[in-house]
């Protein structure tokens, strides 16, 4: 007896703890990537990455500052990436590498993302363990979710709400009516501050979880989501959030008003993109909804193990050899019917656009595992399914391979986001030289000029650095460029002529690219005039990238950092 009992409860443990041991698993490898990978964040991730730390300062050395500072934040991007960012910053700087801490709190987001589903899939298919397994592989595996764990973007967080919205969709009826309007208000906020956007991918399913509300009814007992005393703690939080965001979106509507305008722009557009006609561009995001989330050969197994199942089911039901269950209960079909539709409706509007970004896919993850399991649920056989879990393994195993640098799968097959982690440090070294010899804390103005845009030498990039530098001196540079896609020499030289610039940073002519891209269209003209020009000295930098560095002979007045210079 004693050793049944033993082993009852060994069994009982490992019921409860399989879940987080798969989830846990499945995120190691972007673990390692990220304790390896030494790149120097672009554009947009080096400016979420310098608010989250702008953030994290002022709350620690600043702290009247820092409420103001959380309702500023970006302004023209929703600010939930840096507002949950900041909080990580103390591990950045424990393990040190902010971008190592920043990257963790992608991590969690992630990992939260690959609960909720499992609960999703759990809620639709229940008593099927083997169905939600396949729920977390789905995602796990999906290669867009492994390579957006790798990069410091927005768009985990907004996954992560979308997936919330699919969760209480699911398992509303279940849930009670003051923990769900709580939980409503949460899954709210989290997906409107981590992008404007999130509407568009979560909608219907938030209307599914809002009539469930207005149903007042419960059934059944969710005893870890039930109870007044949690219900009210998950409206308080829920409350305050939205309040928040409100907050956020209130104050910053005119700017976030100029940035839809601007980013929906044939100008904008036409630089990350190619034209093209709407059945061009629709069967573009269909093949890019493909290689973001499944790699065919998967997809051609999955269907295959499919359609032996549902042969096999449909002749032993006949037999009366099983009892089938109603795995596809109306709200699964429910669910899956508005799945189908939030695909086509991002894909449609994505048609109507040039920009061909892939990451914006990453937020209809759950929608395509949503569909994907309503197939996979056909499946009555444990072998078969057993089959399906196999595939999905092999390609999480194919895709983290690719991220570690092994064989490397065509842009057709696999997404493009995928990519090593890099062993370089020589850039990141050489930017944070760049902002050490460039910062004079006795000096009366700290404004340098960087006249090049290169995914690791850029303004936003440099003042990713002076934030980091900031948590050690205390103090910090700032630091703009010639202007958005500037491609006027005049123009840009009239802003390097700014008396508040003291530094200017760029590239030798022999370093720089050999055909500029639209963004660089003044960067050698406006280097050659300075070199030229004996208001400019050159300083000494010793650089392996071909780093030149230029200071004015006259010192400018002192000037409050430029709000909107970037």
């Amino acid at each position: 007896m004693p050793v049944n009992t033993a082993l009852c409860r060994l069994r009982r443990l490992a019921r409860k703890i399989w879940p987080g041991v798969l989830i846990v698993l499945a995120m190691l490898p972007s673990l390692y990537w990220i304790a390896n990978d030494h790149h120097v964040w672009p554009w947009d991730p080096a400016w979420y990455g310098e608010v989250s730390v702008d953030l994290w300062f002022r709350l620690t050395r600043r702290f009247s500052k820092w409420a103001p500072a959380m309702l500023n934040a970006f302004a023209s991007k929703s600010p939930g990436i840096a507002w949950l960012g900041q909080f990580f910053v103390p591990l950045g700087r424990a393990v040190g590498s902010i971008e190592t801490g920043l990257l963790c709190s992608i991590i969690a987001t992630q990992i939260g993302s690959l609960v909720l589903f499992y609960n999703t899939a759990k809620e639709l298919a229940p008593g099927r363990r083997l169905v939600a397994a396949a729920g977390v592989l789905l995602f796990a595996s999906a290669p867009l979710f492994v390579a957006m764990s790798h990069q410091y973007f927005p768009e985990p967080l907004q996954l992560f709400g979308v997936t919330y919205f699919y969760f209480l969709a699911a398992a509303g009826h279940r849930i009670h009516r003051l923990t769900l309007l709580g939980n409503l208000l949460l899954a709210t906020a989290v997906a409107l501050l981590a992008k404007m956007t999130s509407p568009i991918y979560c909608g219907l399913p938030g209307l599914i979880g809002a009539y469930a509300l207005i149903q007042k009814r419960v059934a059944g007992n969710h005893a870890s989501l039930k109870g007044p005393r949690w219900g009210w703690l998950v409206v308080l939080a829920g409350a305050v959030l939205s309040v928040l965001c409100a907050a956020w979106y209130a104050r910053n509507f005119a700017a976030l008003r100029g940035t839809l305008k601007q980013q929906t722009s044939l100008e904008f557009t036409s630089d990350y993109g190619r034209p093209g006609s709407f059945p061009e561009k629709f069967s573009y995001w269909l093949h890019a909804l493909q290689w973001s989330f499944q790699l065919p050969w998967v997809i051609a197994g999955q269907l295959l193990l499919v359609g032996a199942g549902l042969a096999l089911s449909r002749t032993w039901v006949r037999a009366g050899k099983i009892n089938p269950l109603e795995t596809c209960e109306w709200r699964f079909n429910l669910l899956a019917i508005c799945s189908v539709i939030h695909i086509l409706a991002v894909l449609s509007l994505c048609s109507l656009n040039y920009n061909e970004e892939n990451r914006y896919l990453l937020p209809l993850l759950p929608a395509v595992a949503t569909i994907s399991l309503w197939v996979i649920c056909k499946i009555r056989q444990p072998w078969l399914l057993g089959g399906v879990l196999v595939l999905l393994i092999l390609q999480w195993i194919a895709v983290c391979s690719q991220s570690m640098g092994g064989r490397h799968m065509d842009g057709s097959i696999c997404s493009y986001w995928v990519v090593p982690f890099d062993h370089d440090r020589i850039p990141g070294n050489e930017a944070a030289r760049i902002v050490r010899d460039t910062f004079d804390p006795a000096a009366k103005s700290r404004f340098s000029i960087v006249g090049v845009e290169l995914p690791w030498l850029n303004a936003t990039t440099l003042s990713f650095f002076a934030a980091k530098a900031q948590l050690k001196t205390g103090k910090r540079s700032y630091y703009s460029s010639l202007g958005y896609k500037e491609n006027d020499t005049n123009a840009a030289w009239a802003r390097v002529q700014d008396p508040k610039y003291q530094y200017f940073i760029s590239l030798d002519e022999t370093a720089q690219p050999a055909n500029p891209n639209f963004l660089n269209g003044a960067s050698l003209p406006v280097l050659r005039r300075i070199r030229d020009d004996s208001d400019f000295i050159r300083q000494p930098f010793s650089s392996t990238l071909g780093v030149v560095l230029y200071r004015k002979n006259t010192e400018s007045p002192k000037l409050e950092p430029p709000g909107t210079d970037r």
